[in-house]
């Protein structure tokens, strides 16, 4: 074997051996990940039905202290009619405590 058939084969089995060792610590890295990421985020739900009227202090009002309790707005339902009077469903989520 002459000399740049020896450095030719020193440089690959190089190579072959680093991309060996990346390749494990990277499985060995999500296996880790994988086995450890049990805590899966649970959530709970509140259902708020409000119909407003000339008396009832603005929804932003309600908005703010169901957020001040941790509650995230994720949805309203509207009703069932095409007007835009009645009740409306105000979803929320928050992380189970």
């Amino acid at each position: 074997m002459n000399r740049n058939n020896r450095i030719y084969y020193v440089v690959v089995v190089t190579l072959v051996i680093i991309m060996a060792v990346l390749a494990g610590m990277i499985l060995s890295s999500a296996a880790a990940n994988q086995a450890g990421n049990t805590d899966i985020q649970k959530w709970e739900y509140k259902i708020w039905n409000f119909s407003p009227n000339v008396d009832s202090p603005s929804i932003e009002t309600y908005l703010n202290i169901f957020g001040e309790d941790g509650w995230e707005l994720i949805a309203v339902v509207s009703p069932k009619s095409n007007t835009s009077i009645g009740t409306h469903e105000y979803i929320f989520k928050r992380p189970l405590q």
